[in-house]
């Protein structure tokens, strides 16, 4: 593995192997990323770019394993300073069979960005294949239009234009207390890594190891007691017991926004119906 890699996942072809490469940040390997990924044969590979850039919607580790082919992560810092050129002719040293580079259509790179499409098919002395824009049922697919739905709790839209329902890792830390006391048992979570949906309540799938849980999330600030964030989880219908480490979310479809109660007798009320709705949803 070349040094100027900072993580290596060799699938299908190895660094001197490759003749195509995917270049890109691939935040979500959503549909418009998979489309451009699956004109790849057996001796292509992704060069994935790590901008550091965060919240995300995908870790770099899970965009690796969303991706079914050998994957290159190539550190921004290394290149920033860069110039177009300086960049190709990178490429073109490190993987010395590359024939082809296949990008996105709105593909910049190079120092502040300057270069596009056009001055990669003059630097490159191979083929550049530019992918035009993805669109589903009239949407652009792009990352940054599912972050903005993420935004509006529309979590079913993103869904479709990721290909999977939206999921974050997060670790389990104490919370009040007040929920298996009062309410309901909760696993208390949190995570700043990740792009979160608007607050409100989720029918969500929350995954402990291997093992898949329907669920209810909320996210928001406790108007009804200490007015804190949380981000809290219910499994529907089961009592796991004490719950530590990491857990993964999923989520499922936007049941309600947050809300201010006037009772915790009011509180539980409307908790037992997102429960409800939640496993209907989920059944």
């Amino acid at each position: 593995m070349s040094s100027i890699f900072t993580v290596s996942c060799e699938r299908e072809a190895s660094v001197d192997e490759v003749t195509q490469l995917a270049i890109g940040r691939f935040d979500g390997v959503h549909l418009g990323h998979k489309e451009l990924i699956s004109l790849l044969g057996k001796s292509g590979a992704v060069l994935l770019i790590d901008t550091h850039q965060s919240p995300y919607l995908t870790t770099i580790a899970e965009r690796i394993s969303l991706i079914e082919k050998s994957v290159y992560v190539l550190d921004i810092n290394r290149i920033k300073d860069l110039d177009g050129g300086e960049f190709v002719a990178i490429l073109q040293k490190e993987f010395k069979s590359l024939k082809q580079i296949v990008v996105g259509y709105d593909f910049r790179f190079g120092k502040s960005r300057t270069s596009g499409v056009n001055e990669l098919m003059e630097l490159f002395d191979g083929e550049t294949l530019v992918v035009p824009e993805f669109r589903l049922d009239g949407f652009s697919v792009h990352s940054a239009l599912i972050r903005s739905m993420l935004f509006r709790a529309d979590v079913s839209e993103a869904r479709r234009l990721l290909g999977r329902a939206y999921g974050v890792c997060a670790d389990v830390i104490r919370g009040q207390g007040l929920g298996h006391k009062e309410l309901f048992a909760t696993i208390n979570l949190s995570t700043s890594s990740y792009v979160l949906p608007k607050d409100g309540v989720y029918a969500t799938r929350t995954i402990l190891g291997t093992q898949y849980y329907d669920s209810v999330s909320f996210l928001g600030h406790r108007a009804s007691t200490d007015g804190r964030y949380a981000f809290e989880t219910h499994v529907l219908f089961r009592d796991l017991g004490e719950i530590s480490g990491r857990v993964r979310v999923e989520f499922i479809k936007h049941i309600r926004d947050n809300f201010k109660f006037p009772s915790l007798a009011e509180l539980k009320k409307q908790i037992e119906l997102d429960i409800k709705t939640a496993g209907e949803i989920l059944c």
